[in-house]
């Protein structure tokens, strides 16, 4: 069984200083036994994003693009456009595995 672990994510955002950016990543499970694969999310709420976010390489896992969706909701009357990056995450062999940190360019 794999089991993840802390997942962070290395930002170097640069902003207009009226635009908060929020990043989100999330599995659709903590745990994936080997040879399973799950859903992996990376959101950009109010952010463009320059290119696809290419995850880190991690021995045991393997990470593959399966696009991304895009979305504007009106929220207390402003604007909200949020990015979600859409990976499959697959589980190689047994082990515990944090995801390092990685850069994504945010402006």
């Amino acid at each position: 069984m794999v089991v993840l672990g802390r997942m962070l994510v290395l930002v170097f955002a640069f902003l207009q200083t009226a635009y908060a950016v929020e990043i989100h990543l999330e599995a659709d499970s903590k745990t994936v036994r080997e040879g399973e694969t799950v859903a992996l999310y990376l959101s950009v709420v109010d952010g463009v994003t320059r290119g696809t976010p290419r995850l880190p390489i991690v021995d045991g896992l393997s990470f593959a693009n399966r696009g991304r969706k895009q979305s504007l909701v009106t929220i207390n009357g402003k604007p909200a456009r949020t990015t979600t990056f859409i990976y499959a995450l697959t589980g190689l062999k047994a082990g515990d595995y944090d995801i390092p940190a990685f850069t994504l360019n945010v402006s």
